[in-house]
C-alpha cells in the first residue's frame, strides 16, 4: 500500500519538468528556479493533507508557486535595492504533456518577441502563458492567480491585444527595410 508521502511524490515528480520550466522563466534564474521550486513542494508537501483528492494536482502546485513567487517579488519589494538578482518576473512555459519546450521556444524567439513578452504587464503575461503555453482553462487559471474568471478573460483579451500591437509594430519596421534594403 502507497503512503502519502509515496502518493505525494508520484504526483509532484509528474509535473516537476514543467514546473522547473515555468519558475526559469519566472526567476530567469536557474539557481532561483531551483529555489523557487523547492519551496513550493516543501509547502506542497505541507499542505498536502489539505488537499482535495480528486482536484487538478498541477493547478494546486502552480497556484502554490505562483504565491510563493508574489511574496518573493513583495518582500523584494519592501527591500533596498539589491545587486546581483534581477526583479522576477512571472513567463510560464510549456507542460510535460507538450511536444515542444517553451524554454527553448522562447530562446528561438526572434528578439522582437521576447521583448514584447518581456515588456508586457506581468498580470497579462501571466494569463496569456498560463492559457496559450500550458493550456489551463479559465476557471483553472482563475484558481491559480485568484482572480474572477472575467478578468482572468479581460486580462488574456488585452494581453493578445498588446501582442497583436507590439508584433504589427515590428512587421511594418521590418517590411519598411526589407524595402529600402532591397
Amino acid at each position: 500500500m502507497k503512503s502519502e508521502t509515496d502518493n505525494f511524490e508520484e504526483l509532484y515528480l509528474e509535473h516537476l519538468p514543467s514546473l522547473l520550466r515555468t519558475a526559469r522563466r519566472m526567476t530567469r534564474n536557474e539557481q532561483d528556479a531551483e529555489d523557487l521550486v523547492q519551496e513550493t513542494l516543501v509547502k506542497a508537501y505541507k499542505a498536502y493533507q489539505r488537499f482535495e483528492k480528486g482536484s487538478y494536482f498541477k493547478a494546486w502546485l502552480f497556484k502554490i508557486m505562483t504565491n510563493t513567487f508574489i511574496n518573493i517579488l513583495r518582500k523584494k519589494k519592501n527591500r533596498p535595492a539589491q545587486s546581483g538578482m534581477e526583479v522576477l518576473e512571472f513567463v510560464d512555459d510549456a507542460s510535460t504533456n507538450k511536444s515542444v519546450d517553451f524554454a527553448d521556444l522562447y530562446d528561438n524567439f526572434h528578439d522582437e518577441v521576447k521583448k514584447a513578452l518581456d515588456d508586457m504587464p506581468d498580470n497579462y503575461r501571466q494569463v496569456l502563458l498560463l492559457n496559450s503555453v500550458e493550456e489551463f482553462s479559465y476557471k483553472e487559471i482563475s484558481d491559480i492567480v485568484g482572480v474572477p474568471m472575467g478578468t482572468v478573460m479581460s486580462r488574456l483579451y488585452r494581453a493578445r491585444q498588446y501582442m497583436q500591437g507590439e508584433l504589427a509594430q515590428f512587421a511594418l519596421s521590418k517590411k519598411k527595410r526589407e524595402a529600402h534594403g532591397a
